[in-house]
């Protein structure tokens, strides 16, 4: 049975909370809100063998940078900060944040002021609720799940 993109989402934040990392967990939520959490994409990897760690879904930051998805130059560049974020790449911030739209940047932000420590408590497992937050994620519109952020 495939599973459902709200269980693949969910598996994803459990996994980078099992990691202990906030910037992993920014990480986790930038690939989600910018719809690259989804089956078919090579990083997202679905453990099945007890032996390997915890089943479920689990992101290959990786492979993220490795792989030739076809996307475009945006998308790249935002795959490349989530890269970042988990400490996969090294990027150069003139150059990823670069061409991005008012959503995207947004997106980023939030990334890291979570990976700082300095985001707000949404009720998604992922956050502390303290201190207030210095740039919350942004607000999902009525009927739209947490991938509704297209590029």
């Amino acid at each position: 049975m495939e599973a459902t993109d709200e269980q693949i989402r969910r598996e994803l934040r459990a996994s980078a909370r099992r990691e202990g990392l906030l910037a992993s967990q920014a990480a986790v939520e930038l690939l989600i809100r910018c719809e690259f959490a989804r089956p078919g994409y090579p990083w997202i990897i679905r453990n099945e063998d007890p032996d390997a760690g915890p089943l479920g879904y689990t992101a290959d930051f990786e492979r993220i940078l490795d792989e030739t998805v076809p996307v475009s130059g945006s998308q790249r560049r935002l795959l490349a900060i989530v890269a970042s974020l988990a400490g996969r790449a090294e990027v150069n911030l003139a150059d990823g944040v670069a061409g991005l739209d008012r959503t995207n940047i947004a997106l980023v932000l939030a990334a890291i002021a979570h990976a700082n420590g300095t985001h707000e408590d949404r009720g998604d497992g992922l956050t502390t609720g303290f201190p207030p937050g210095l740039f919350p994620w942004p607000a999902e519109q009525a009927g739209e799940g947490p991938d509704s952020h297209r590029m």
